[in-house]
Protein backbone atom coordinates (compact mmCIF):
# COMPACT_ATOMS: atom_id res chain seq x y z
CA UNK A 1 0.00 0.00 0.00
CA UNK A 2 1.35 3.11 -1.19
CA UNK A 3 1.17 6.61 1.02
CA UNK A 4 -1.62 8.03 -0.88
CA UNK A 5 -4.32 5.30 -0.12
CA UNK A 6 -3.38 5.29 4.08
CA UNK A 7 -4.65 8.62 5.65
CA UNK A 8 -4.19 10.08 8.74
CA UNK A 9 -6.18 9.87 11.10
CA UNK A 10 -5.95 13.69 11.71
CA UNK A 11 -7.50 14.01 8.25
CA UNK A 12 -10.27 12.04 9.06
CA UNK A 13 -10.84 14.07 12.42
CA UNK A 14 -10.70 17.43 10.44
CA UNK A 15 -12.46 15.97 7.16
CA UNK A 16 -15.28 15.17 9.75
CA UNK A 17 -15.53 18.51 11.42
CA UNK A 18 -15.93 20.10 7.92
CA UNK A 19 -18.13 17.56 6.08
CA UNK A 20 -19.42 15.12 8.78
CA UNK A 21 -22.14 15.03 11.02
CA UNK A 22 -23.70 12.93 13.80
CA UNK A 23 -27.08 12.47 14.44
CA UNK A 24 -29.83 10.52 16.27
CA UNK A 25 -32.77 9.35 14.22
CA UNK A 26 -36.29 8.28 15.73
CA UNK A 27 -38.60 6.56 13.11
CA UNK A 28 -42.27 5.41 14.57
CA UNK A 29 -41.81 1.93 13.55
CA UNK A 30 -44.86 -0.84 14.66
CA UNK A 31 -42.41 -4.27 14.60
CA UNK A 32 -40.64 -2.26 17.74
CA UNK A 33 -42.10 -3.51 21.01
CA UNK A 34 -42.17 0.63 22.22
CA UNK A 35 -43.29 1.28 18.53
CA UNK A 36 -40.18 3.31 17.94
CA UNK A 37 -36.96 2.95 16.33
CA UNK A 38 -33.44 5.24 17.24
CA UNK A 39 -30.78 4.67 15.25
CA UNK A 40 -27.77 6.68 16.12
CA UNK A 41 -25.53 7.73 13.12
CA UNK A 42 -22.33 9.18 11.73
CA UNK A 43 -21.93 10.17 8.20
CA UNK A 44 -20.47 12.01 5.12
CA UNK A 45 -21.82 12.87 2.30
CA UNK A 46 -19.55 14.19 -1.00
CA UNK A 47 -20.37 14.37 -4.52
CA UNK A 48 -19.46 11.21 -6.51
CA UNK A 49 -16.29 12.70 -7.82
CA UNK A 50 -15.06 12.10 -4.52
CA UNK A 51 -15.60 8.85 -4.08
CA UNK A 52 -11.83 7.57 -3.77
CA UNK A 53 -11.63 9.87 -0.53
CA UNK A 54 -14.70 8.31 0.75
CA UNK A 55 -13.39 4.50 -0.41
CA UNK A 56 -10.01 5.56 1.74
CA UNK A 57 -12.20 6.49 5.10
CA UNK A 58 -14.43 3.38 4.30
CA UNK A 59 -11.39 1.18 4.06
CA UNK A 60 -10.59 2.14 7.48
CA UNK A 61 -13.96 0.58 9.12
CA UNK A 62 -16.91 1.28 7.33
CA UNK A 63 -19.45 1.40 3.96
CA UNK A 64 -20.54 3.77 1.53
CA UNK A 65 -23.63 4.08 -0.30
CA UNK A 66 -24.90 6.13 -3.71
CA UNK A 67 -27.14 9.08 -2.17
CA UNK A 68 -28.67 10.39 -5.13
CA UNK A 69 -27.61 10.82 -8.78
CA UNK A 70 -24.40 12.68 -7.99
CA UNK A 71 -23.50 12.15 -4.14
CA UNK A 72 -22.48 9.46 -2.41
CA UNK A 73 -22.87 8.75 1.24
CA UNK A 74 -20.57 7.15 3.72
CA UNK A 75 -22.55 5.65 6.84
CA UNK A 76 -21.99 4.05 10.10
CA UNK A 77 -24.99 2.83 12.00
CA UNK A 78 -24.43 -0.25 13.38
CA UNK A 79 -23.07 -0.27 17.21
CA UNK A 80 -20.07 -2.39 16.40
CA UNK A 81 -19.22 -0.01 13.43
CA UNK A 82 -20.75 3.46 15.71
CA UNK A 83 -17.72 1.72 18.47
CA UNK A 84 -14.83 2.18 16.05
CA UNK A 85 -15.90 5.76 15.67
CA UNK A 86 -15.99 6.61 19.18
CA UNK A 87 -12.60 5.34 19.17
CA UNK A 88 -11.34 7.24 16.91
CA UNK A 89 -12.30 10.35 18.15
CA UNK A 90 -11.52 9.86 21.80
CA UNK A 91 -7.86 9.45 19.88
CA UNK A 92 -8.26 12.09 17.54
CA UNK A 93 -10.80 14.74 19.20
CA UNK A 94 -12.74 17.36 17.07
CA UNK A 95 -12.16 20.93 18.02
CA UNK A 96 -15.31 22.37 16.40
CA UNK A 97 -18.83 22.83 17.59
CA UNK A 98 -19.00 19.12 15.93
CA UNK A 99 -17.32 18.14 19.16
CA UNK A 100 -20.34 18.94 20.88
CA UNK A 101 -22.80 17.28 18.61
CA UNK A 102 -19.93 13.84 19.02
CA UNK A 103 -20.29 14.26 23.04
CA UNK A 104 -24.20 14.66 22.86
Amino acid sequence: MNKLNKLDPWFITGFTDAEGCFLVSIIKDKEYRLGWSVSPRYQINLHQKDKALLEQIKNLVWSINKHGSESMKFRVESVKDLAKVLDHFEKYPLITQKRADYEL
